[in-house]
């Protein structure tokens, strides 16, 4: 076996040890809101268990800070699956004699299984990234399946691959979590895969026509992903932004004023799918169903928008003071060095200084831009950060 294959092989045993992780079923865990921010919520919404529900949830004076709607595709529709296939009971009509065991398989594993599948975005976001710097190297004509297959054949596997896989706040363990941040950074990756699609697309010009056409597609899924995303946690915007300027600023050099029809699809996919999550979330903290959403008069209830409830509730000092206070240099001398060790660490925030590149300079800014937001915000957990090593993934552009 070459040099170069063994590598490839111990990524490719990290994968397989995070489905390990998943299948060997636990109920303890990392932190907290595990199962406060999603999983208790899910398990009394679906088999109607009396479960502790946070003030996070509730409709008063504070809340409801969280949205339902942008955790969903991880907690109630993978549960909600997993009971259909069980042939699930009713639990609000029927008595059951479930063991603990076999609640932890209804509503635990599903979502632990759907998240580590997820993270698998992640990781094929770092992956692409690391084959757009060898482009050189390999055909343009090739499918997206066609440069990973020549990547394993003919060159090592990458360092920031194998850094994220390996990582215990990375790929190793907290991606098999039911947290809100490790679904927060699986949103980043999604988009930006978008974005190197779009960019690809960009870059070809045998067909402008056919370019615009999946350019507006790729947009418009794009748009999704940016409100689903914002409504799980609305500091995705910070991780995502300095991205999708770049995007906005290379589709403007490409069309010039074209490029304001060609952004006036995804941005009327914003406001449908904003207006979607509204819908659900009013809907679900007024207690009314979706299969009653038709006969319901909208005027009598307040629309829920919890990302402004979010961040209105965490501009406000003394809400934030109640969660613990922190020095605004905790994210850069305490949770980075935490989460990707001291020396990386210095590395990363020197990178401009090292390698004067525009790759280099997105790199530096993807990073700098949300850490530097984030560390006003006197409440500081490492966790916060979790996204920011799914950005900071593009300094692999000049480090693979």
């Amino acid at each position: 076996m070459t040099s170069h294959l063994r590598g490839w092989v111990i990524y490719i045993l990290l994968l397989f040890l995070r489905f390990l992780f998943v299948f060997d079923l636990q109920s303890g865990y990392l932190h907290p809101d595990e199962y406060f921010q999603g999983i208790e919520v899910a398990a009394g919404d679906i088999y109607n268990l009396d479960v502790l529900r946070t003030w996070e949830f509730h409709l008063d004076d504070k809340g409801p800070l969280r949205s339902v709607a942008g955790m969903s595709p991880f907690v109630h529709i993978p549960i909600q699956a997993a009971k259909w296939i069980h042939g699930g009971v009713d639990y609000k009509t029927e008595e059951t004699d479930f063991s603990g065991s076999d609640m932890l398989n209804r509503i635990l594993f599903p979502s632990r299984l759907v998240t580590v599948l997820g993270s698998y975005l992640v990781d094929l976001f770092i992956l692409s990234c690391c084959i757009r710097v060898d482009h050189h190297q390999v055909s343009a004509k090739q499918t997206k399946i066609q440069k990973i297959l020549h990547s394993v054949q003919y060159h090592s596997v990458p360092t920031a691959l194998l850094l994220y896989a390996s990582c215990a706040f990375g790929g190793s363990l907290w991606s098999t979590r039911t947290i809100v941040n490790v679904w927060e950074s699986i949103y980043v990756s999604l988009f930006g895969l978008l974005l190197l699609e779009v960019l690809d697309r960009l870059e070809q010009s045998s067909d402008p026509t056919v370019n615009k056409q999946s350019l507006i597609l790729f947009m418009c899924i794009q748009s999704a992903v940016v409100v689903w995303g914002t409504f799980l946690r609305p500091t995705y915007i910070l991780f995502i932004l300095p991205l999708g300027v770049i995007e906005l600023a290379f589709i403007l050099v490409k069309f010039k004023y074209i490029s304001m029809i060609l952004c006036l699809p995804s941005v009327l996919f914003v406001f449908f799918n904003t207006f979607i999550c509204v819908i659900i979330d009013t809907l679900y903290f007024h207690n009314v169903s979706l299969l009653q959403a038709f006969q319901v008069d909208f005027s009598r209830f307040e629309l829920i928008y919890t990302p402004y409830r979010f961040l209105t509730y965490n501009s406000n000092s003394y809400h934030v003071s109640s969660h613990g206070l922190h020095s605004r240099f905790t994210h850069f001398l305490i949770n980075w060095p935490l989460i990707f060790g001291p020396i990386f660490t210095f590395r990363l925030f020197t990178q401009p200084l090292q390698r004067r590149s525009i790759s280099s300079c997105i790199a530096w800014i993807s990073v700098v831009f949300p850490t530097f937001v984030l560390s006003i915000i006197p409440h500081q957990e490492a966790r916060f950060s979790y996204p920011m090593p799914t950005v900071c993934l593009f300094r692999c552009w000049s480090e693979c």
